[in-house]
């Protein structure tokens, strides 16, 4: 069932990622922030509800409603046939997606935390993987094609896959759960670093075009494409070395490593030449992938067991209300050396709320007897 799940996260954040690429192909053509905005907006304000959900009932149940509701919402998008019908079957897929992270996590630390970064980190490689290739998968389809494949038909198989394996495994409804959870320092760290992570990503991500493009580097649009897939596809092969340390040695090592290296290339590189520049906004785009399998164990081991997916519903809320806040921010400053200088200090700082409050020991170490 595990085995499932970063196949899932594929799926789902393919769904995510994709029809953006079709912008041009909906509906006589359509502006790519209706394909986005609703989805993330919805996104972010749904993760808490399914959390709880799943607390309550179990993470299968949760994962098989999420995946089964986001392919029927795909049937709406699909037919959609003016601006206002995509908008609100965009906004229905946000809402139905943000089911799977939370139970998927608390499914794979549920009943240890002690592999939790390996097994977040496997997940984390399928995000990326359903984020990179499914816009690329969508235009060889062709819009028609790749909205009832990977917008319908991927997520019921995988809604079906997930209830065949989970039959027989003890998945049964579970009893009423503690409705409070309270917000530790450990807990509030997560959630802190998490939005100021995503929030200088989505702030890089509105103006990297200016930086890689003719007000930077002069790069063609295929070329900076490339380029950002390239550092994509590096930063997953890092995400397996993050998960391992943390396993190892605690979340707070990789996860301040990772925050100062990211955030104090992207101070040099708002001070420097353009060259120097676009070695930074790479570094910080390579390691950026690193930093989920990293605060997930923090943020699991810092909630009880029977509200773990309260606690990760929590995290992936403060991440997508992060990116909101930095895709405003991006559309404010002035130009792309702003951003750099932005992103620098916002990673900077979570670095400084990771070594004051993060957990400085492996969770076997920590579970052992005295």
């Amino acid at each position: 069932m595990r085995r499932l799940i970063p196949a899932g996260a594929a799926i789902v954040y393919g769904v995510a990622a994709f029809p953006a690429a079709l912008a041009d192909q909906l509906a006589g053509g359509v502006d790519v922030a209706l394909l986005v905005v609703p989805f993330c907006a919805v996104f972010a304000l749904a993760f808490l509800p399914w959390g709880r959900l799943a607390d309550r009932i179990g993470a299968v149940p949760v994962l098989v409603a999420s995946t089964a509701g986001l392919g029927l919402a795909g049937v709406l998008l699909a037919v959609a046939a003016d601006p206002l019908a995509i908008g609100a079957a965009r906004g229905l897929q946000g809402a139905l997606a943000a089911g799977f992270p939370p139970a998927a996590q608390a499914l794979l630390t549920r009943s240890s935390t002690a592999g939790a970064g390996r097994a977040v980190g496997g997940m984390m490689i399928g995000v990326g993987c359903g984020t990179l290739a499914a816009p690329l998968l969508a235009l060889v389809l062709g819009g028609t094609a790749a909205l009832w494949v990977l917008g319908v038909a991927a997520p019921v198989a995988l809604a079906a896959a997930i209830a065949v394996l989970a039959r027989g495994t003890g998945t049964a409804r579970r009893g009423p759960r503690p409705a409070r959870l309270d917000p530790t320092a450990g807990l509030l760290a997560g959630w802190a670093v998490s939005a100021l992570v995503l929030s200088a990503y989505w702030t890089l991500l509105t103006r990297v075009d200016d930086l890689l493009g003719h007000q930077g580097a002069g790069l063609s649009s295929g070329a900076a494409r490339a380029l950002t897939l390239l550092a994509g596809a590096a930063g997953l092969a890092l995400v397996t070395f993050a998960a391992r340390a943390t396993d190892r040695r605690g979340p707070r090592v990789p996860m301040v490593t990772v925050l100062v290296a990211g955030g104090g290339a992207l101070v040099v590189a708002a001070l420097s030449p353009v060259g120097v520049a676009v070695a930074g906004l790479l570094l910080l785009l390579t390691l950026y992938w690193s930093y989920l399998p990293v605060v997930s164990v923090q943020v699991a081991r810092s909630a009880p067991a029977d509200l773990r997916a309260t606690a990760i519903a929590g995290l992936y809320s403060a991440m997508w209300l992060g990116a909101a806040a930095g895709g405003v921010a991006g559309a404010l400053l002035p130009g792309w050396r702003s951003v750099l200088l932005l992103g620098g200090i916002a990673w900077l700082g979570a670095a400084i709320i990771a070594a004051r409050h993060f957990e400085s020991e492996p969770a076997a170490m920590m579970a052992a007897p005295a």
